[in-house]
């Protein structure tokens, strides 16, 4: 209600218009002429006459729940960054459902400024007004429609985007919230209502700070009374008429895994490790969401293991960019371990979907199904998900079957699983196969690493040049690098912790990865 307030008042302080920047927005063409978008898992988009005889819409159809953003249209529209758009369309479905509408990024890291709209069984108007608050330049942008996470059919139509511009002394919105000190995940200044889950044993009520967009405008904090609560921003803009109200609902995460996570049987050399203490990680990640919702991705210690604890807080998806794409040629399975805390609300048809990336123009996007029923609670549950059962739902194919060698993504959708609000918790991420992988081996009689465990440097030795060495933590951050270009190498451990280490050689001949141990 709020959002809608909003927007038709906004709707009357405009002073100012520009043209469409949406072409074939009311899809009379016949066809999805200047449209892009997803259609996976079965989905299919085209153009259908609204029954009327005289009038076409796009027909978006969602065979099979998964990530929002899998079936939808989009766009590439010019966008200024920090200006205001107003987006207007048409929408309509075969059931009451939520659609995810907006403008963002057409690249990148997609980035986006979006709004969960409800619609209903009868063709209704929406307008959103939308400020894109990222790089519209670098990986251009678009107007974008996400319609995947809900199965039913969607009609779209008379779609425009349009530059307005307003009194700034009616402007009630803020420029950040943040929350002891950090900014809101997800914020954006016309998105008024914020789930926020805060770590695990937090007491204290946050520190909430909201930061109005124009220095005339004033903004109040009247916090929560306690934990869970409510924390409430009012913004009053510069005639001291106009208001706006920011919502940010508390939780506080509970306890994570009793007990560590399975240890991984596979031998190193057949492993492509992105997060696991066993194995060395070949890549960092980077939790996004891609703009859609709030939700978060971050390591924490638990039984004395770092695993990722997934926060759901206003949606059923987490994403990773994989910082270092992977190379997938060799590999059969991937491998990764599930925890969901006892308690946690759960229904009969959960799933844990798994969504890997290969980079291209387009993007290819792989999805597997891996139907949990009412999952297990309060154990570590272990899934080695064979690569051929990842497919692309354009094209029916098979990821085993296809070009593999530049994963950027890997994408958890988590429906039925946990409700918004609670976490789950996700640890030894890894690809393997049942061989070992050719690229990953010296001669064994050609290599030595010596003394091992040492307190002060490790001692190469190689019958072929050694081009490369990085030597890495167990979470994956390298530690070492030298460039050597000889037989021989000398790894100089004395500014480095006691602990384990993994160091990555690589030579003429191929690469091998071994355990180093500082003393």
């Amino acid at each position: 209600m709020k959002k809608i307030t909003l927007l038709f008042f906004l709707s009357f302080c405009m002073i100012g218009f520009s043209q469409n920047l949406v072409s074939n927005g009311d899809f009379e063409t016949g066809d999805l002429t200047g449209w892009g978008g997803n259609s996976a898992n079965g989905g299919s988009r085209s153009v259908v006459d609204d029954g009327s005889g005289s009038n076409n819409v796009a027909e978006i159809i969602v065979a099979n729940a998964g990530a929002s953003w899998q079936v939808g249209i989009d766009q590439v529209i010019p966008l200024t960054q920090d200006e205001t758009y107003r987006v207007t369309y048409t929408a309509y479905a075969d059931a009451p459902r939520n659609i995810t509408a907006g403008i963002g990024q057409a690249g990148g890291t997609f980035q986006s400024s979006v709004v969960s709209q409800a619609i209903t069984t009868t063709p209704t108007v929406y307008m959103h007004d939308l400020v894109p608050n990222y790089d519209t330049v670098t990986d251009n942008a678009r107007v974008i429609f996400d319609l995947g996470d809900i199965v039913s059919t969607v009609y779209i139509d008379n779609v425009s985007v349009e530059l307005v511009a307003f009194d700034p002394n009616t402007d009630a919105t803020l420029s950040d919230l943040t929350v002891n000190g950090m900014t809101v995940a997800g914020f954006d200044p016309n998105t008024f209502d914020y789930n926020v889950q805060l770590p695990n044993g937090t007491t204290m009520v946050p520190t909430v700070v909201g930061t109005p967009t124009q220095m005339a405008a004033g903004a109040v904090t009247n916090d929560a009374a306690g934990l869970p609560g409510t924390t409430t921003v009012t913004v009053t803009a510069g005639d001291m008429t106009t208001t706006q109200d920011y919502t940010l609902n508390f939780t506080v995460a509970g306890a994570g895994p009793s007990v560590p996570s399975p240890t991984p049987p596979q031998a190193a050399s057949n492993v492509i490790s992105i997060f696991s203490e066993t194995y060395p990680s070949v890549s960092s990640l980077t939790p996004t969401t891609f703009g859609v919702n709030n939700n978060t991705a971050a390591v924490e210690s638990a039984a004395g293991n770092d695993v990722y604890r997934l926060n759901s807080v206003d949606g059923v998806f987490q994403g990773f960019f994989i910082d270092t794409p992977v190379d997938l040629t060799e590999i059969e399975n991937l491998h990764y371990d599930l925890w969901i805390p006892s308690g946690a609300t759960t229904v009969a048809g959960a799933v844990f979907n798994t969504n890997l990336t290969q980079a291209g123009s387009p993007n290819i996007v792989y999805s597997d199904t891996n139907a949990l029923g009412v999952p297990t609670q309060g154990t570590w549950l272990s899934f080695d998900v064979p690569l051929s059962d990842f497919i692309d739902g354009g094209s029916g194919n098979t990821l085993d079957t296809q070009t593999r060698d530049n994963i950027t993504e890997i994408v958890f959708t988590y429906v039925n699983t946990i409700a918004n609000g609670e976490s789950m918790f996700v640890d030894n991420i890894y690809f393997w196969s049942s061989m070992v992988l050719s690229n990953d081996e010296f001669e064994t009689a050609d290599f030595r690493v010596f003394p091992n465990p040492t307190n002060s440097v490790w001692n190469l030795s190689s019958a072929n040049t050694i081009t490369n060495v990085g030597v890495y933590d167990i979470l994956g951050k390298q530690v070492i690098s030298i460039s050597p270009n000889s037989n021989e190498a000398t790894i100089d451990a004395s500014s480095l912790r006691t602990g384990v280490y993994f160091a990555r050689i690589d030579g003429i001949n191929g690469s091998k990865t071994v355990k180093l141990v500082r003393e």
